[in-house]
């Protein structure tokens, strides 16, 4: 736990600016229980435990899954689990939703205006969310926000065996996304239930990995522009500049950014 934990601040101090952003685990796990990811990955139906990680990990690489899907610690008799969902961060709500109308089921969004770039954090498949929490409320680090559960889709369900909860890091993509959506999908048939907090206007990073977030955008740029990602895939750096410039001026300096050591 301690490396995991060294790893967090590490890397919320390199986009933070100066300071590091103070983080805590997300869940009430007893964290010093903490050897391996065994101890809190919850895998999918395969059981492979890298299933549950950030990556390239479904499907025998196939499928990217952009979080961490953290186990319950505690379960009731009935097998639901009893875990509470904490503010991995001090942020502000920026998105509640109560309803099982997507693959994140109930969910709730952060900013955290106080990193350099603006981050959000991610809680889904939330059995009941905090009722008094509003859109636009400051939420202290640590707060109780939500208890772990296993809500999805109705057509796509978790069995209570694999509840957990899926710990998402990231940036919002563009605020132009409405626009976007409506011109690429029948409104009518599927509508944009979530505005800008779609999960496709959302890029997860792997939140136990310093500077990873600039090598993706060096090696994966097009899931910072998703919008032009028919034409810009086929092009090179510099294309990816004009688009970061474009879209996000504030991450343009991360395509300096000197390689992580911690990579090498």
């Amino acid at each position: 736990m301690r490396y995991l934990a060294s790893n967090l601040l590490l890397f919320f101090g390199l986009v933070g600016g100066a300071s590091a952003i103070e983080v805590q685990w997300p869940t009430s796990m007893d964290t010093t229980i903490i050897q391996g990811l065994e101890d809190y990955v919850q895998p999918v139906a395969t059981g492979k435990i890298e299933s549950g990680c950030f990556g390239m990990v479904r499907e025998e690489g196939r499928r990217f899954h952009e979080g961490i899907d953290i186990r319950p610690y505690q379960v009731l008799s009935n097998g639901e689990p009893a875990d509470y969902v904490f503010a991995a961060m001090s942020g502000k709500v920026a998105y509640v939703n109560n309803d099982t109308n997507g693959p994140y089921g109930r969910y709730i969004i952060l900013v955290h205006d106080n990193a350099e770039i603006g981050l959000y954090s991610l809680y889904a498949h939330l059995a009941k969310i905090d009722s008094t929490l509003r859109v636009g409320d400051n939420v202290a680090r640590g707060k109780a926000i939500a208890i772990m559960g296993h809500t999805s889709l109705p057509s796509s369900p978790i069995p209570v065996e694999r509840a957990h909860l899926h710990f998402e890091v990231g940036l919002r993509l563009a605020d132009s996304f409405n626009a976007w959506y409506k011109s690429r999908f029948n409104f009518k048939r599927d509508p944009n239930l979530h505005g800008l907090w779609n999960g496709q206007n959302l890029t997860g990073f792997d939140p136990w990995s310093p500077g990873q977030l600039e090598n993706e955008i060096k090696l994966n740029a097009w899931v910072v522009c998703p919008f032009e990602r028919e034409f810009a895939q086929m092009h090179g750096k510099e294309l990816w500049k004009a688009l970061l410039t474009k879209h996000r001026p504030d991450l343009r300096l991360t395509l300096e950014s000197p390689p992580n050591p911690s990579l090498n």
